[in-house]
């Protein structure tokens, strides 16, 4: 396909608007290729310093070579043709000289060959020889000239530094490297980290002053800086191949602080790099590091399996023998080493090599995720009002001797009862040591059976309870004692019950009452109903749940329990609650906490403040939720319901302006939940905790959490749209938005797999937001156009006219303005269909005629886009936006002094002027009111605006 000269000067700006890598890359030879065929001499010259930046960046530095010398030869040619290029030329020089170091296939006399040119260059321009010295010193660096790097290294601190010296961030990066490599930590710290304060305006910062400062920062003790360092320094690095060589500093970081496994997972992230290296010099630095911390994995344990490694060429993609790897990686840089010492005329490079590979820890171990650290066991179990609870003893307990069996049979279910299961287990434990070998009655042995079964169902082994109390059974039938045997019937049932078993329990539970209601002691009977009332509500009978402890009431006061009062009231609240009948259940849940508050119990109190909470929190009043919740925690013996009470609380708050508070909470429960196993539950807890993060202004915490939780699904699963979604966010708030698109994109290629044009259409537009803020308007005009495409087919016509006028204007920034006045005639199409007066369509169709007017103006038609955006202001200010309306104004008013027609401004500024209170909108404005005075020649009025604005002259 040919182009003509304009379009391929259109695919080089286009070009230039894209991330490095590969698409930037091709779409730059692409255009290089075209050029010269067409022998299109300005267009050659500039399409290969813009490759010579995309080969340098885009990992791909020795193609750089080629068409930087072309470029200078070009430009020697016929310097004043080039002028304009001359520090761009100039400056290109120090990204070739150290990139041609890292070759050893180049002789040092070439790459000298090409600095003396430089300082040449550097002298005949009249600059400083600062970045010469700070090349020189790079070379001895590199050769292992530690008194020549020395001497450089001070030439270079002493000498000037000029519009040709490294930026403010990347000149105390290096100067920073050099003293951490010879041990001075604290000059290096000194050096860098102050830049980290200030604002850097440069593509590699601040992720090179980061890891340049995390070994100091670590050696010298400052440990939350050195992990900082690495966590904020690392995730920038990750996606640039250009950056193989620093990601290697970041392997080495993890093993000097005990991280093997985070170490593993970046060397594996990576290792498909090494086939495709940015250079040799890369390659050996990341095969050393990768190699010592594979080393150190399998001595520790951390990594005694194997690592995956993607094909390449003839070699099959397969699962590598970490031992393994490590050797071939310890032969691949030695290999490397050997090159640069052949080439170079001493064992420098093997001896670096070495050191890397002998490197010691300099802490056993650094905490780096923030949910690392030790973690507490605890199993998971459902808790419910009146369900079995965890051990909360009641103190030092005495079993004395004289104790018989039925005597500490009676002592285990009266803790059991109580609910002093710590004390209750230690009963039983007195009662196998005592009689566990001597004959008992069946009755003895059923009791014992049955404490055997409440003991394995309060510690979640509900198998083992159904075995223990089937037992029981048989026991109490062979002692004839039926009321026992019926009351161990209605557990069974009621485990039934709960094991999603209800058709069968309940005609169990049922029979089971009737008997103990009609033969068993009247003290046992509330308890009967208890059950019987789980019972139904588990099998969806609510309203026989409730009416059956209506039945209840008139027991309690004579029950076993004397507590029986309180937890009639407790069930009674988390049966509505578990119904859905959250109003009912509120109520219900604040008698019973009163009760229990007054009467001192406990469990009672922390179950009822539970219910209450979550009443309080499904009704949107977050403040009472957290007080009750507070309230449960302060009472709550249960370690589960504890658990479930912090994650409750957590993922409450970790969505409000409250976060902070949650963090606690979450990092606890996600720890839990990891050491339990359940990776769904710890799943869910992440992206609860990373909302945390991001809405306490914590977003590097956030992303690393985030990216924990995005691991755990496939691509194309719908559950992992609103956490790669969250990560995007938490990625554009750390100022890296590449990511944030790629995070986006997998959202919209998930919403596509399963036919959501809604979710396309926001995600391709949030897409074009990001790329707007960084200047790609061809980019983001495309994705504005595939917005608005989505939403037209989810049939969102605000949304689609939204994204059409989004499309139109970045079309124009973009100076396509055929396109862009199409893609607003598309809008203006749309516009159309949104009737009425709803605030939102009456400022969409305003704002359109605002931009409608730019985009007109710019084509050329400045008639047109004034008399199309000249009401709009009117309609933004009365719909309340008087930001937007006098952003219009400005706009509309520059049109108007384009347009000769200076006597209309004064109107329109001034009514501006009186919606403004900021500084400096007010005197852009009226420094614009101004030239139209002048323009008019009202000299006076013009000096009476100057004076009242402050303009000066």
């Amino acid at each position: 396909m040919s182009y003509t000269e304009d379009e391929l000067w259109d695919m080089l700006r286009e070009s230039a608007e894209m991330p490095y890598g590969a698409a930037r890359t091709a779409l730059t030879e692409q255009v290089m290729r075209h050029a010269d065929a067409l022998r299109a001499t300005e267009l050659r010259f500039k399409s290969r310093l813009l490759a010579t930046n995309a080969y340098v960046y885009g990992g791909q530095p020795a193609k750089s070579f080629v068409t930087f010398a072309w470029c200078l030869a070009e430009y020697d040619r016929d310097p004043r043709a080039y002028r304009a290029s001359t520090h761009t030329l100039l400056w290109k020089f120090k990204a070739t000289i150290s990139g041609l170091v890292r070759f050893p296939d180049i002789s040092l006399d070439r790459t000298y060959e090409v600095l003396d040119d430089m300082a040449r260059r550097w002298r005949q321009g009249g600059h400083s020889p600062h970045a010469v010295y700070q090349l020189r010193h790079t070379i001895a660096r590199h050769l292992g000239d530690h008194a020549a790097a020395t001497e450089w290294f001070d030439k270079w601190c002493a000498a000037p530094r000029d519009e040709l010296s490294d930026c403010v961030g990347c000149d105390p990066t290096e100067k920073a490297t050099w003293l951490a490599e010879i041990g001075r930590d604290a000059d290096a710290i000194a050096v860098a980290e102050p830049l980290l304060d200030g604002d850097l305006d440069c593509s590699e910062q601040p992720r090179s002053i980061l890891t340049a400062l995390m070994v100091p920062f670590l050696r010298t003790g400052r440990l939350d800086e050195a992990r900082d360092a690495h966590r904020r320094a690392y995730r920038a690095h990750r996606p640039i191949v250009a950056d193989l060589a620093e990601i290697a500093q970041h392997v080495a970081f993890c093993a000097l602080t005990g991280n093997e496994a985070r170490g593993l997972e970046i060397v594996e992230r990576h290792l498909g790099w090494l086939d495709t290296a940015p250079s040799p010099y890369a390659a050996m630095t990341f095969a050393g590091h990768a190699a010592h911390l594979l080393r150190r994995a399998a001595t520790t344990g951390a990594g005694t399996g194997r690592m995956h490694r993607p094909a390449y060429r003839d070699r099959p993609a397969a699962d590598v023998e970490i031992k393994e790897l490590a050797d071939e990686l310890v032969a691949l840089g030695t290999s490397i080493a050997a090159q640069f010492d052949a080439r170079n005329g001493n064992d420098a490079r093997s001896d670096a090599l070495a050191t890397i590979l002998a490197a010691e820890p300099v802490i056993d171990y650094l905490p780096i995720s923030p949910t690392a650290g030790a973690r507490t066991h605890i199993g998971v179990a459902r808790v419910t009002p009146g369900g079995p609870v965890r051990p909360s003893p009641i103190g030092d307990i005495t079993i004395t001797d004289d104790l018989g069996p039925d005597a500490l049979l009676d002592l285990a279910e009266t803790w059991y009862r109580e609910e002093h299961v710590a004390n209750a287990e230690a009963a039983c434990e007195a009662f196998d040591a005592r009689y566990g070998t001597t004959e008992l009655t069946p009755r003895q042995r059923g009791r014992r059976a049955e404490l055997y079964g409440l003991a394995s169902a309060n510690n979640g082994e509900l198998a083992t309870a159904e075995l223990a109390w089937m037992s029981a059974l048989d026991l109490f039938a062979a002692a004839g004692d039926e009321v026992n045997r019926q009351i161990t019937r209605s557990r069974i049932a009621q485990l039934m019950c709960r094991t999603d078993r209800a058709g069968f329990g309940l005609p169990i539970a049922e029979d089971a009452t009737d008997y103990v209601i009609t033969h068993g002691p009247v003290g046992r009977r509330a308890s009967a109903y208890r059950r019987l009332a789980f019972c139904y509500m588990l099998g969806g009978r609510v309203e026989d749940a409730l009416n059956t402890l209506d039945e209840a009431e008139p027991y309690a006061a004579v029950s076993d329990d004397t507590r029986t009062p309180m937890w009639l009231l407790v069930d009674r609240a988390g049966i509505l609650g578990e119904t859905g009948q959250i109003d009912a259940a509120h109520a219900a849940a604040e008698h019973a906490r009163n009760a229990c508050r007054s009467a001192g119990f406990r469990t009672g109190l922390a179950a009822a403040s539970w219910i209450s909470g979550r009443a309080h929190e499904i009704g949107g009043r977050l403040t009472d939720a957290l007080a009750a919740y507070d309230e449960a925690l302060g009472v709550c013996d249960d370690l589960e319901m504890r658990r479930q009470l912090r994650r409750q609380r957590g993922a409450m708050l970790a969505g409000t302006a409250r976060a902070a508070e949650a963090i606690d909470d979450l990092v606890a429960s996600v720890s839990d939940a990891v050491a339990a196993g359940d990776r769904e539950s710890a799943t869910t807890l992440r992206q609860q905790l990373a909302t945390a993060y991001l809405n306490s202004g914590r977003p590097l915490d956030s992303a690393d959490v985030a990216e924990e939780a995005v691991a755990a699904f496939d691509p194309y699963d719908p559950s992992a749209e609103a956490v790669r979604h969250l990560l995007a966010q938490a990625y554009r708030a750390l100022d890296q938005p590449d990511q944030a698109i790629e995070q986006l994109e997998l959202v919209a290629a998930s919403g596509a797999h399963r036919d959501c044009p809604e979710l396309v259409g926001e995600m391709n537009e949030q897409i074009g937001d990001l790329l707007d803020a960084l200047d790609r308007d061809a980019a983001a005009a495309l994705r504005y156009a595939v917005a608005a495409d989505a939403y037209r087919r989810a049939d969102l016509m605000l949304e689609h006219v939204r994204a059409s006028r989004r499309n139109a204007t970045s079309l124009m920034w973009a100076n396509q303005f055929d396109a862009a006045v199409e893609a607003l005639a598309e809008a203006d199409l749309a516009a159309l269909s949104l009737a009425g007066d709803d605030p939102d369509v009456v400022w969409e169709r305003a704002i359109l005629a605002c931009d409608g007017g730019r985009v007109i103006a710019a084509q050329g038609d400045l008639s047109g886009g004034i008399l199309r955006m000249g009401p709009a202001i009117g309609v933004l200010r009365s719909v309340g936006d008087t930001g937007a309306a006098t952003f219009a104004a400005g706009i509309y008013a520059d049109l108007l002094l384009k347009a000769d027609r200076p006597e209309e401004v004064e109107p329109v500024i001034n009514t501006a002027l009186c919606d403004v209170s900021d500084e400096g909108t007010r005197q852009h404005l009226a420094s614009m009111l101004v030239r139209a005075l002048e323009a008019q020649h009202r000299d006076a009025d013009a000096a009476a605006v100057r004076d009242a604005y402050q303009l000066g002259a």
